[in-house]
């Protein structure tokens, strides 16, 4: 194949390049790898403010598609509509409490 640099370019910049590390890196290296904290406390807090901040936008915007395609009956918030509650009435009472439609029915 043909190389596209020039040889003089191509043994300047592997002349120039270092062969291996400084003295005292690999000490410097493990130093810091000692010194860093891995401990469950110290690694708990920082992942929860990573995760904390996309759980609270995904709340959000679930709260606010609920509220937009919330249907509210006559006399009913929004709140309730969004939340899916059913007015009040003799129905959902029932519905509640099946014993109390089943005294209803044995009448």
């Amino acid at each position: 194949m043909h190389d596209p640099v020039d040889p003089h370019v191509h043994k300047a910049l592997a002349d120039a390049a270092p062969r291996r590390f400084a003295a005292g890196f690999s000490d410097r290296v493990m130093a810091r790898v000692a010194e860093e904290q891995t401990d469950l406390l110290v690694v708990s807090p920082r992942q929860f403010l990573r995760l904390a901040a996309g759980v609270a936008a995904a709340s959000l915007l679930l709260a606010g598609y609920s509220i937009l395609v919330a249907e509210p009956y006559e006399d009913q918030s929004l709140l309730e509509a969004a939340l899916g509650l059913e007015p009040p009435g003799t129905t959902s009472l029932y519905e509640l409490d099946p014993i109390l439609l089943l005294m209803e029915t044995d009448e």
